[in-house]
């Protein structure tokens, strides 16, 4: 039954004693957003896409603009690195060895859709590495872990994690019948078969392709999403980008895989002249280091002078990151750049005490004639109510936070569980986002865990997907 609130949402979210699976409804009428916080979550240095999809495709492969910020968008700039203090030095820094890029056979080299002008963004990550992290590995890893749906296997199970402009891949020791079985109490139905993995798929546009051991994960927001690509590139049917493009091939080499890694071409703050660039977290006995590895088209196209300059001054890492780094170094190899910073093992912190991410799978539901949304938990970790949000974009007011809780009345918000938003009064409907609201007031104050887009009708893109 649906319980139609006929008052605001409490901000503290207390209440009666509805179950966890109860549905609920708020009303926009009495939702005044107009007048919520319209300011963006995001990072300082990170560019403000123009779209959900956009937004929602960095976020979910964890955060990679806060690196390449330059290459993905034309808005906002790049925070510089701040005045050395006492204990902060520049200076050679000998960071510990990463592996071989297993990572690579998963990423394809360009294909017809995509042009040479896309963003093409890579990388992968080790769940299960470094407990202890920096502010902002932490950060790239929760907002990872929230826009991931929940296929009955939990992050830190898995193995690896690699993102692709043509979907991500998710492998580990699981089962192909835990996950199906979990995506059996879904909206994902069964879709038939494409080389030794099963498919599933959504009418939102989100499929999903196992096989024990590897899953495949594609959505509206990945770049160029083709999962039956994504599968012949893992079994060498597609070419793979290490082996079309030879300054992609050096990047990848020289960055290797670690804790985590994301590389791109058109890099960051120097995007203008560096042909591939790669962002890396490598652990050490001695602390947590950040290694960005760029590879230009020439040995003359910068100089070491002039690349130490835009280090200091453009890096791209973000404040809360140089805040805890004591080191600082540049270094030229023929056309290959390395900058590296350190976190000491003193002021790395631990992940869990850091951020308190969710990982799972939202559905949405719109009825047209009563102009309603329905948000639905289908399956994964549950979420505190008091933390969940939503906010409301509109062809004259993007993004605009409602801080108070969509779920009342309950404890935790359960797989099962289901709210209605009343969007009648809402004019220009674009999309609905659920967000979570994060622990620190540092940084960002939300994780992107779903969104939804509005019919054409509306004006927005059409169907839905989170």
């Amino acid at each position: 039954m649906t319980h139609d609130t006929t008052e605001s949402p409490r901000a503290d979210g207390s209440g009666g004693t509805e179950p966890p699976g109860a549905a609920q409804s708020l009303r926009a009428d009495e939702t005044d957003f107009s007048s919520t916080d319209e300011t963006d979550s995001s990072p300082t240095d990170e560019t403000d896409p123009p779209s959900r999809t956009t937004r929602r495709g960095l976020l979910r492969i964890g955060g990679t603009g806060l690196a390449l910020g330059g290459a993905v968008g034309s808005a906002g700039c790049l925070s510089a690195l701040p005045p050395l203090g006492g204990g902060q030095r520049y200076g050679r820094i000998d960071a510990p060895a990463s592996d071989d890029p297993e990572y690579a056979r998963w990423v394809p080299a360009p294909w017809d859709e995509v042009s040479e002008d896309d963003y093409f963004g890579f990388g992968a990550a080790r769940p299960g590495t470094a407990p202890r992290v920096p502010h902002l590995l932490a950060w790239r890893r929760a907002s990872t872990v929230c826009s991931l749906d929940y296929f009955g296997v939990g992050w830190a199970s898995y193995d690896r994690y690699v993102w692709t402009p043509a979907g991500s891949v998710l492998t580990g020791s699981f089962e192909a019948k835990t996950v199906r079985d979990t995506l059996g109490g879904t909206a994902y139905r069964p879709a038939g078969d494409y080389r030794e993995y099963d498919l599933f798929e959504r009418p939102d546009g989100r499929r999903v392709a196992v096989r024990d051991g590897t899953l495949l994960f594609v959505t509206p927001d990945d770049e160029h999403p083709d999962l039956e690509r994504l599968a012949d590139t893992g079994a060498g049917a597609h070419p793979r980008l290490v082996d079309a493009n030879d300054a992609a091939a050096t990047v990848v080499e020289r960055a290797s895989e670690s804790t985590r890694v994301s590389a791109a071409r058109e890099f960051g703050a120097f995007h203008e002249a560096a042909a591939w660039g790669a962002d890396g977290f490598r652990v050490g006995d001695d602390g947590v280091y950040q290694v960005i590895t760029l590879v230009f088209p020439s040995p003359d196209t910068i100089t070491l002078d002039e690349l130490q300059t835009a280090y200091r001054e453009r890096t791209g890492l973000v404040e809360a990151w140089t805040q805890e780094a004591d080191s600082f170094d540049a270094q030229m190899d023929e056309r290959v750049a390395t900058l590296e910073t350190r976190v000491p093992e003193g002021d790395l912190r631990r992940f869990d005490a850091v951020a308190e991410p969710v990982q799972a799978t939202w559905g949405f539901e719109w009825d047209a004639a009563e102009r309603a949304l329905t948000i639905r938990h289908e399956a994964g970790a549950s979420a505190d109510p008091n933390r969940l949000t939503v906010d409301i974009d509109t062809d004259e007011a993007p993004y605009r936070h409602d801080d108070r809780p969509v779920w009342t009345d309950v404890d935790r918000v359960e797989p099962g569980a289901e709210t209605t938003l009343d969007l009648g009064a809402v004019t220009g409907l674009e999309s609905v986002g659920l967000d979570l609201r994060r622990v620190g007031e540092d940084g960002w104050s939300y994780w992107n865990l779903a969104g939804w887009r509005a019919p054409t009708v509306d004006g927005g893109e059409g169907g839905d997907h989170s």
